[in-house]
């Protein structure tokens, strides 16, 4: 057992500690003392399964003056919870094909021992797949939130917060709907700083009661967020910023209603008015209450700018849906996890799919790759039959829509006309029967398209010096300049043809340098070429020349990298070039 606790303060003398464990409110053994450790750790007790543990900590000076607490407890849950109970509505009997390809399954699970209930089912973490064997990790699978109480916008204001009285006010909302314990209730919320902008933070309180509260002050909250908000100033109703809280329900709703409780903590002071925006309905109970206690007048003629979705409880039957299936076995594999962490067996189910007919997509191949310099693309599908059928195949595009073909009479086989859409695309055939292939996954992507002007300027403003194709400047002992096989030249700027000739930035000795010969150079691909290095350099000589080739047809960008849709920058960063004289190119997408 491990514990943490806040230390006590005092201004004469050092503060000790001392612990004792509790099993079921009885003391185990005396005291331990800590020090001026605020924490410990103990393991020299075996826990018992289902049991509750707590610690009591002694602070203690060395007058011998104490003052201790203890801690809330906790249960200890070390078993497995039961298996799961898996049944299906759609495939009810294990073994037996059905012509069904949409398959719904339904299971739920207890943590239940001899002991009683202990800490509770969290969740499942479930699968489908073709193998008899396979079990799920013990992550919980997601959960939805389902909707209780609709957002409306509100058309007046009612305040929660007066800044001339400094009186806190809370609402209250009656929602018809029971409510388990762990489950999770998402509140939104509306609120408005008035008479302009401040940066205060506002104690916020977000509660769940199981009563009707006729006097707030007695009401026993079944959850609780406390936190702070900096609220938005507001104009109008139409322009309330809307808040978000979670609150987990801390214990079972006795009735078939529970309440919502949204308002502000009577610790704050701040300098402006705070609303929250209301309606005019019939539909709902809610109410007022000030936050000091008195009153709560009940109201069914208003309804607050509030909306209430929740988390769908892992105490009751879950349902998983799989939707167009081809024909096959398949195996649901799913288990329960508690709120100690951990997990059930595994509990296999298995479904049979057999629609009488078999269907398969011989061409295109999964994983396909489809270029196209348009957003969309036609291509042609063979859809191969084992009896005569009505076929059709549907390409579902990566922004969720859809696509049909036109639907076809086949006794053996055919070729369909279908639409791709740039991303990922899934395929698959389906006949009127209901039944369908197994998917295939083919890509669309964007076909590079190539420069139509193939012309390169390269400038630089002190090469001032001009022959024919090139041009270029002596600093020093030094020519440097810019050449084109193929272009022309003016002062500052050389302009090339790169279709299929390069051009060139160098640097060589002033000494021998004749630019007449230049040209020849270049049409034999020798200009400034490292074993012949010309331009008055020896071909023993140790220097090394700066050369640079630039070619379009020099880059090519190839990979099985995918990106979603949309708009990137292609960056190619120059790193030099290597001792092979090969151009080291780094390409990546922004």
């Amino acid at each position: 057992m491990s514990a943490n606790w806040y230390g006590s303060v005092e201004d004469i003398s050092t503060i000790m500690y001392k612990y004792r464990i509790y099993q079921n409110e009885s003391a185990l053994g005396g005291y331990v003392d800590v020090g001026t450790a605020t924490s410990m750790t103990n393991d020299s007790y075996n826990l018992i399964e289902g049991t509750n543990y707590s610690i009591e900590v002694v602070a203690y000076n060395p007058s011998g003056l104490n003052s201790s607490g203890y801690s809330d407890g906790a249960w200890t849950d070390f078993g497995k919870p039961n298996n799961v109970n898996v049944t299906s509505s759609s495939h009810p009997v294990q073994g037996t094909a059905y012509s069904n390809s949409t398959v719904l399954l339904h299971f739920n699970a207890s943590d239940v021992n001899s002991s009683g209930v202990m800490s509770g089912i969290a969740g499942y973490s479930y699968l489908l797949d073709k193998y008899p064997g396979t079990a799920p990790d013990n992550d919980i699978e997601s959960r939805e939130f389902i909707e209780l109480v609709d957002y409306v916008k509100g058309t007046d204001w009612e305040l929660l917060y007066d800044a001339d009285s400094k009186t806190s006010y809370k609402t209250v909302t009656t929602v018809k709907k029971k409510l388990l314990e762990n489950q999770s209730i998402k509140v939104r919320f509306a609120l408005a700083e008035m008479d302009g902008e401040t940066d205060e933070s506002v104690p916020i309180e977000v509660g769940l009661t199981d009563e009707v509260c006729t006097d707030f002050a007695s009401c026993t909250f079944i959850g609780k967020n406390d936190t702070t908000m900096d609220i938005a100033y507001a104009y109008s109703v139409s322009n309330v910023k809307v808040y978000e809280v979670i609150v987990k329900a801390t214990a079972d709703v006795t009735d078939s209603d529970f309440q919502i409780v949204i308002g502000i903590n009577s610790t704050h002071t701040g300098s402006k008015n705070i609303t929250i925006p209301y309606s005019t309905t019939t539909d709902y109970q809610t109410a007022r209450c000030d936050e000091g206690g008195g009153s709560c007048p009940q109201n069914t003629t208003i309804r607050y700018a509030i909306e209430a979705d929740i988390l769908d409880s892992p105490n009751v039957t879950q349902t998983a849906q799989y939707d167009n299936l081809a024909d096959g076995t398949y195996y649901f594999h799913v288990k329960a996890i508690d709120n100690a962490g951990n997990p059930s067996n595994t509990t296999h189910f298995q479904i049979v799919i057999a629609g009488g007919e078999s269907i398969a997509i011989q061409n295109p191949v999964n994983g396909q790759l489809f270029l196209n310099v348009n957003d969309t693309m036609n291509i042609t599908a063979t859809v191969f039959v084992s009896a005569t059928s009505d076929v059709k195949i549907v390409s579902m595009h990566p922004d969720g829509s859809t696509t049909n073909s036109s639907q076809q009479s086949l006794t053996t086989s055919g070729v369909f006309n279908v639409t791709l859409r740039q991303g990922t695309n899934e395929l698959y055939a389906i006949s009127t029967t209901g039944a369908k292939s197994a998917s295939v996954f083919v890509i669309l992507a964007k076909e590079p398209q190539g420069s139509s002007n193939k012309t390169i300027a390269i400038r630089h403003s002190g090469c001032t010096t001009v022959d024919s194709n090139l041009c270029y400047f002596t600093s020093g002992g030094t020519v440097v300049g810019i050449a084109a096989e193929e272009g022309s030249a003016a002062s500052g700027v050389v302009i090339g043809k790169t279709e299929s000739n390069t051009m060139k930035i160098f640097a060589t000795k002033a000494a021998g340098f004749d630019a007449s010969k230049v040209n020849a150079d270049l049409v034999d691909n020798d200009f400034l070429d490292q074993i012949n290095p010309m331009f008055g350099f020896n071909r023993d000589t140790s220097k090394y020349l700066i050369r640079n080739d630039l070619r379009y047809e020099d880059i090519y960008v190839s990979g099985d990298v995918k990106v979603d849709p949309g708009k990137y920058k292609l960056v190619i960063i120059h790193n030099g070039v290597t001792k092979d004289g090969k151009v080291n190119v780094t390409i990546g997408i922004e």
